[in-house]
């Protein structure tokens, strides 16, 4: 990924131009290392491969881009430690200043001028922005208007940022704005930085298109929404590509009920193969992959053998185009304003073969997050 100038400084709660007096600058200067600690925190976690703290929620409908990209990091086995240090000069040094005469200044130029503004490449900005929304994510399961069971990711709780970090919840409210804008921001421009770079056949040239800036939209809060079903066809390229194995985490529900009966996963090494593994849990050990959660939601109780041989007639490519074909192309169920070959053909198949919410009898996704497996 390449350097994006002043992404890190764009995640600080508070005004960057307004010109302070220097008690508030004070104030703005201990937000600013407080966001250092968090930044600090997301690197302790990454490098212990904490994986479970880097799955945010940010309502932006690219909950995939963001594990692929962070399997990508992965690969590259980022320890950060460039970024580590000089976050960890910036804590030594910045504390200083909170016991000097300050003048009146904007906490940018007070930042510009001391040199405690960092330009750090989107793989840490990606890290830093899942850990801290990743801190405040609450997932509810639920049953939807036609007793469909139904995941819903919120950020809700902003009581742990408050409690460990002694920040005031204001202030951890406009973090998670910021960040969930940072964050979309580099989901869109992942996902246009490797799709631009490719030779489309005749199919996909509408998908291509379809990732364009002008098909990119904003939501009330800022945060930059790409259409579903291109994103995720492009997203499956890249990960035959770099070789990334998706994990199929499925649970069976019977129809009005919340809890699973039982789960299986199968790990695709092959996106366009029917071949898989089977396993009934997964042994966690260092290889990057992407974890698809899924759910087969039936109104009698089926066997995992039956529901097995039943995907075994697809590639796993296809059951994750026909259920984005299915899902809403950007979040609140906007009108899409998509059409081509390919949406209306795995839009078909997941209406005929159970793979979307008004026939989820062979597979539902709800989540897709990075993992070890």
């Amino acid at each position: 990924m390449k350097l994006i100038k002043n992404y890190f400084l764009n995640l600080f709660p508070g005004d960057l131009n307004l010109v302070l007096t220097p008690l508030e600058l004070r104030a703005a200067i201990s937000k600013y290392l407080k966001l250092i600690e968090l930044a600090e925190d997301a690197v302790h976690s990454f490098r212990q491969k904490k994986m479970s703290s880097f799955d945010p929620i940010v309502g932006d409908n690219n909950c995939q881009v963001r594990a692929a990209a962070l399997a990508e990091v992965l690969i590259k086995n980022s320890t950060f430690s460039e970024e580590k240090q000089a976050l960890s000069d910036c804590a030594a040094k910045l504390p200083c200043f909170l016991n000097e005469k300050l003048n009146r200044s904007t906490i940018r130029a007070f930042l510009e001028k001391n040199e405690f503004i960092f330009h750090f490449s989107d793989d840490f900005i990606l890290i830093v922005s899942c850990y801290i929304l990743s801190l405040t994510k609450k997932m509810e399961f639920g049953l939807d208007e036609n007793g469909v069971f139904a995941a819903q990711g919120k950020i809700n709780d902003v009581s742990f940022i408050v409690q460990q970090k002694k920040m005031g919840v204001n202030n951890v409210k406009t973090l998670i704005k910021n960040t969930q804008r940072v964050l979309s921001d580099l989901s869109v421009k992942w996902i246009q930085e490797f799709t631009e770079n490719q030779s489309p056949s005749l199919h996909e040239k509408d998908l291509q298109k379809n990732l364009k800036n002008e098909f990119i939209k904003r939501d009330e809060v800022g945060r930059a929404c790409a259409p579903f079903f291109p994103s995720l066809y492009f997203l499956l390229n890249k990960l035959q590509i770099e070789r990334i194995p998706i994990v199929l985490n499925l649970g069976l529900t019977l129809r009005g009920e919340v809890e699973k009966y039982d789960s299986f996963c199968l790990i695709y090494s092959d996106l366009d193969r029917t071949g898989c593994l089977y396993r009934n849990k997964l042994n966690f050990s260092n290889e990057a992959a992407v974890v698809i959660q899924a759910r087969s939601i039936t109104e009698k109780k089926q066997s995992p053998a039956d529901l097995r041989k039943n995907l075994s007639n697809f590639t796993i490519r296809d059951l994750i185009l026909a259920n984005g074909a299915a899902h809403p192309q950007y979040p609140h169920r906007e009108s899409s304003e998509l059409n081509g070959t390919l949406l209306e053909k795995y839009s078909k198949l997941a209406q005929e073969k159970g793979l979307c919410r008004h026939n989820p009898s062979l597979c539902l996704i709800y989540h897709v997050y990075c993992d070890l497996i």
